[in-house]
């Protein structure tokens, strides 16, 4: 029973200030739920400052940017490397297996070059930019 009321009391993730950019270009301040993510979100949840009780989902379709806890993600369409790290699924092709993906990618260093990570399950992929806009 003790277990069980410390992991709801330290399982629950907090609401920090931050703000979104959306697809249209409006800037809003809100809080949003900083869930620490390991991989990069597709989704995340935010409340606007105006009506803080209102829970909202910003999905990569309605959102361009946003940051939170001094993390800032940036949605891109990039050329994505599916090709495997996994000895045994290897492929026999020396050219990478390159898709185009719209994602979040998560901010390292700012400013020009920025550096960008995207993490997904056990796979790091690194993008950069020199104008602030091509990877």
């Amino acid at each position: 029973m003790l277990l069980a009321g410390f992991a709801t009391a330290f399982g629950q993730a907090e609401m920090k200030p931050g703000y979104i950019i959306k697809a249209d270009g409006t800037k809003e301040e809100c809080r949003i739920r900083d869930d620490d993510w390991r991989t990069n979100p597709v989704r995340f949840r935010y409340a606007l400052q105006s009506n803080p009780s209102d829970v909202l989902t910003g999905t990569i379709e309605e959102v361009k940017e946003f940051a939170v806890g001094g993390v800032r993600y940036i949605r891109s369409e990039v050329d994505y490397d599916k090709s495997s790290d996994i000895v045994g699924q290897i492929s026999d092709t020396k050219a990478p297996e390159y898709e185009k993906r719209m994602i979040f990618l998560k901010e390292l260093v700012s400013g020009s070059p920025a550096l960008y990570q995207y993490t997904e399950a056990t796979k790091d992929s690194f993008y950069y930019s020199t104008d602030g806009t091509a990877f």
